[in-house]
């Protein structure tokens, strides 16, 4: 009799199991459209070495994320480790991320990705901790912080960002580039300083 009813209670965690991963595939296959060979493929495309789903979250190592973003391009991020909570639209990158687009480049230690309702379109990029940005090979900057709104067309730094370009270097406040023209404004110039050729 207890070995039935040991029996019975096991069925009923192993088939609730079964529901929870048939669940949650179901909502990040919806979410991503498919998942094959490693690959999470939509607008998104998500590439790790090792990946966990628990909860509407995604729990992913050595990662490498691609997509589409308005006003700069095709966008590649790398990162160390990541999270992909599906019900909030929000992608955290952890160590080492470094991001590409036809105009950016970026080294910095995390970011986060904000996607709109449909997880199809980035709405906005936070990143912090040693803020490294070059911007169509012509401007350096170096800062505590950044963001970047695509469909705003800018990247704001802030935390004590230092612009280089050519011989000049810029300190200020907080740095804006204008994605589409690549026009820079700034906030409370603390210097500027023209070094020798």
């Amino acid at each position: 009799m207890v070995k039935r009813a040991i029996a019975i209670f096991g069925l009923i965690i192993f088939s609730y199991s079964i529901f929870e991963v048939i669940r949650n595939y179901k909502v990040v296959h919806e979410r991503l459209v498919s998942i094959s060979e490693g690959k999470i493929s939509s607008n998104i495309n998500l590439e790790a070495k090792e990946a966990i789903f628990k909860d509407n979250v995604a729990y992913a190592s050595e990662v490498d994320l691609s997509f589409g973003a308005d006003n700069i391009g095709d966008v590649k991020i790398y990162a160390d480790k990541s999270t992909y909570n599906m019900k909030k639209g929000i992608i955290e990158l952890f160590g080492n991320v470094k991001f590409k687009s036809e105009k950016v480049y970026a080294e910095l230690d995390r970011a986060k990705v904000f996607l709109d309702q449909d997880s199809q379109k980035i709405k906005k990029i936070d990143g912090s901790g040693n803020v490294f940005i070059n911007y169509e090979n012509t401007k350096e900057v170096r800062a505590k912080s950044i963001q970047i709104y695509p469909d705003k067309n800018e990247i704001i730094l802030s935390g004590e960002p230092i612009l280089k370009t050519g011989n000049i270097t810029i300190r200020a406040e907080k740095v804006k580039i204008i994605i589409s023209s690549g026009d820079v404004e700034f906030e409370g110039v603390k210097a500027q300083i023209k070094e020798k050729p």
